[in-house]
């Protein structure tokens, strides 16, 4: 017989272990929580059976792309700030830059240069 050995996620890191002593894992309150429930496998997420713990998740996935959003922003206006220390040249080609990294179109990477420098702009320590 062979073990299957699936991901098992908490706070303090992710283990395998064997599919037959990991079951559904319940969602805890704490400090740790989103890091614990963005942790959990698809397996485990599809065996959960609490409607509150499934939208804890969602929320808890939608603070985590918000702060990887701002990281982002945050990223692509110093990028612009230095393109533009360098001259009008170089600053001139930052939303192509940006496009070939997140492989979107140059209108949409334009569009999140002029956002990442507005919001930096308006709201500096966020």
């Amino acid at each position: 017989m062979v073990t299957t050995f699936v991901q098992a996620g908490s706070a303090a890191g992710i283990l395998f272990l064997p599919r037959d002593v990991v079951g559904p894992v319940p969602v805890k309150d704490g400090p740790f929580r989103d890091m614990e429930v963005l942790s959990l496998p698809g397996w485990q997420i599809a065996e959960l059976d609490d409607a509150n713990d499934l939208l804890d998740i969602v929320r808890a996935a939608r603070r985590r792309r918000a702060a990887t959003d701002a990281i982002e922003y945050q990223a692509i206006a110093r990028l612009a700030q230095l393109r533009a220390a360098e001259g009008e040249e170089r600053a001139r080609y930052v939303p192509d830059e940006v496009a070939l990294e997140l492989r979107v179109g140059t209108g949409n990477a334009a569009n999140r240069v002029t956002t990442a420098t507005a919001l930096v702009h308006r709201m500096p320590l966020t």
